[in-house]
């Protein structure tokens, strides 16, 4: 029995095999980043309950985190890395750990410190933003409000919470509620000025079709069966 094989074709998608494909094609998605994890709801609706997807892109497994629990799916890996570096990741395990709500706001987590369309803070990692978002888990809501695409009323109020997560960023003890008042504290206490990129925040807030275009909401797929391997 020949593997079912499924390849993009413009915005639609053909398979060697007779199945419909229906929730495949027509697909707007440009990138395989978020196009990967319709074929992977696609196999939870073939009744499989285990994915691999390989890939050796940092944004997909973010992604595969964030949206796990919404997959339909029992188990999902990632092959990740080449060479010596590669390993299988267990998004499952990944998503126990942090807890639903945790993993579901990653992809915001993820866009907002720093990602391909979003450019960094100066002088702050990943590292040192995990970090933060462990100690003032307080940010999470707001997190979880960006990966939802929220209206301009639903930014303005959890900005508060965003602007005093950059505070802390730049300096753990920090009380203040805006980057502004942060850049004073810090001016006046240690000499120095925050460097914190107002087009950075501007930019990637202020759109009108969402976070980050291409980002998607998929609904629960109660199917699930065994075995399948999705690569990008």
């Amino acid at each position: 029995m020949l593997p079912q094989v499924n390849m993009r074709s413009g915005r639609g998608v053909v398979c060697n095999s007779d199945i419909d494909i229906c929730n495949l094609s027509p697909c707007t998605h440009e990138e395989a980043d978020t196009r990967i994890l319709l074929h992977a709801v696609e196999c939870a609706m073939q009744e499989f309950n285990t994915v691999v997807i390989r890939t050796v892109d940092t944004d997909v497994m973010i992604i595969a985190i964030s949206m796990f629990q919404h997959l339909g799916l029992s188990e999902l890996w990632i092959a990740f890395g080449t060479g010596k570096n590669f390993h299988y990741v267990p998004i499952r395990d990944i998503v126990k750990e942090m807890g639903p709500t945790k993993a579901r706001s990653l992809t915001a987590f993820h866009a907002f410190t720093w990602r391909d369309q979003t450019s960094s803070f100066v002088g702050i990692d990943k590292n040192t933003a995990w970090a933060t978002w462990k100690v003032y888990d307080e940010i999470t809501s707001a997190f979880v409000a960006l990966s939802l695409v929220p209206r301009e009323d639903r930014l303005k109020e959890i900005m508060p919470e965003i602007e005093h997560f950059v505070a802390l960023m730049y300096d753990r003890t920090s009380t203040s509620l805006t980057v502004n008042e942060a850049r004073k504290d810090l001016f006046t206490r240690k000499d120095e000025v925050l460097r914190i990129h107002h087009q950075h925040m501007t930019s990637w807030l202020n759109t009108q079709n969402g976070i980050i275009p291409g980002w998607l909401l998929l609904g629960t797929v109660p199917y699930t069966r065994s075995y399948i391997v999705v690569s990008c």
